[in-house]
């Protein structure tokens, strides 16, 4: 939802938001990167759930039994999560780390360093690489 809104938000290409090296690129002095994180402040501005609500609607509306969530960003978005996820839904939070990741800091980078969840992937090949790890936890 947040690359959605911000390709939106700055008219840029949404497909860019999609790869590291996309996110590296450059509009108004920051990088997409920068503009990701801007836009999801911007969105927590009014609602601290703003996020957790677009993902439990998600699921809510999706015929899966189970599911992967694998970009929590505040604790406050386990704890909605949590409280609000259907009880026959069966969902792992995944941690994704990157070696070539840059830290930015940000708290909406930093802040769930040492939030313990279900599992913890490293994602230095392609996105197709990414989704066979996440297999086991889809079924």
């Amino acid at each position: 939802h947040l690359k959605d809104i911000t390709a939106k938000k700055y008219s840029l290409p949404r497909e860019d938001f999609n790869t590291q090296e996309g996110k590296k690129k450059i509009h108004c002095g920051k990088t997409y990167r920068q503009l990701l994180i801007e836009t999801g402040a911007e969105c927590r501005t009014d609602d601290d759930d703003f996020f957790s609500k677009k993902i439990i609607d998600t699921i809510n509306n999706s015929i899966a039994e189970c599911g992967v969530i694998t970009d929590l960003r505040f604790p406050n978005e386990y704890t909605y999560a949590m409280n609000m996820l259907p009880k026959d839904c069966v969902v792992t939070f995944a941690r994704i780390n990157r070696d070539d990741h840059i830290v930015i800091d940000d708290k909406s980078e930093t802040l769930l360093d040492d939030f313990t969840f279900d599992v913890v992937l490293d994602n230095n090949g392609t996105a197709e690489h990414l989704i066979d790890q996440l297999k086991p936890f889809l079924q």
